[in-house]
């Protein structure tokens, strides 16, 4: 964050003593400078130069990740054509104890009948490849109706108190159901099963797994490389699957582009091999 401090930085808040000591009274620890005043503005110095970057209260960390919500909706407005340049807005909400990535975007007036599902689709995809982020909610709104200030600034907080009371002009949205509690299964309830239930008992455990990682459910035999999983992910189901199953997958099992169906498939075979034998099989 950017602190300044010198003869032109006022003295605080007109009668808003608390307020004034937050923003206006800053110091460093240890050190004898200050107070300095708090601008809210991220940045860095670089040669001598100040280079401001964003705003500290819009930055979204997900996953200890932190994400530029400008980065975001950039990406976003270039994934497909239907979408009005400069009119998105990317924030975070909380859902299940984690926070999770909104995306709302206005369409250009003249797109206003395309697919909403091949946009947000297309807005998932870019995210997922270009920041590794899975995004909780997809909203299309109508052109001209994305809440901004009197200079034409878009208001990040404004659209997401928006978002969380149902007010929004939608023209179509795509929200990912909420995360169940993983479903337990044991080698042992997963050897006794007849053999042609085996699949999808597997498919399930995994799809449970799955949504207790992303946050959200995944859709149905999703291709698990454009879920958004990144390495601890990966190897939080890997870990999962060992533990609780017996079964050995290669970390990239879940990061490539197969479906959750042939993962399952590769996963079989080693219920009738030995433990160690399935493990090296799997390496």
């Amino acid at each position: 964050e950017i602190w300044l401090a010198g003869p032109s930085v006022a003295q605080g808040y007109w009668r808003q003593p608390d307020a004034s000591a937050a923003t206006f009274g800053a110091r460093i620890a240890g050190e004898d400078g200050g107070p300095y005043l708090r601008t809210g503005d991220l940045g860095f110095l670089d040669g001598g130069e100040l280079f401001v970057t964003g705003r500290r209260k819009d930055l979204i960390i997900i996953r200890g990740r932190n994400h530029y919500p400008h980065d975001i909706e950039q990406t976003a407005e270039q994934s497909h054509p239907a979408l009005r340049p400069g009119g998105g807005a990317a924030f975070a909400i909380e859902r299940d104890g984690a926070e999770q990535l909104v995306i709302v975007h206005e369409l250009l007036r003249e797109q206003r009948h395309a697919d909403p599902a091949a946009v947000a689709a297309a807005i998932r995809q870019a995210l997922l490849a270009e920041h590794e982020l899975a995004a909780y909610a997809v909203v299309l709104i109508k052109p001209g109706s994305i809440p901004k200030t009197s200079s034409g600034k878009i208001q990040r907080y404004a659209c997401r108190e928006a978002f969380l009371s149902g007010t929004l002009d939608v023209i179509g949205e795509s929200v990912l159901a909420s995360s169940a509690a993983p479903e337990a299964l044991t080698r042992a309830q997963l050897l006794a099963a007849d053999p042609a239930e085996r699949a999808a008992l597997l498919e399930a455990f995994l799809r449970a797994q799955l949504a207790a990682e992303l946050g959200a459910q995944a859709p149905a035999d999703p291709l698990l490389g454009q879920l958004g999983l990144d390495s601890l992910r990966a190897a939080a189901l890997q870990y999962r699957l060992e533990t609780d199953l017996g079964l050995a997958a290669p970390m990239t099992w879940f990061l490539d582009d197969r479906r959750l169906s042939e993962l399952v498939a590769a996963l079989l075979p080693q219920l009738d091999a030995p433990l160690r034998e399935a493990a090296v099989q799997a390496e």
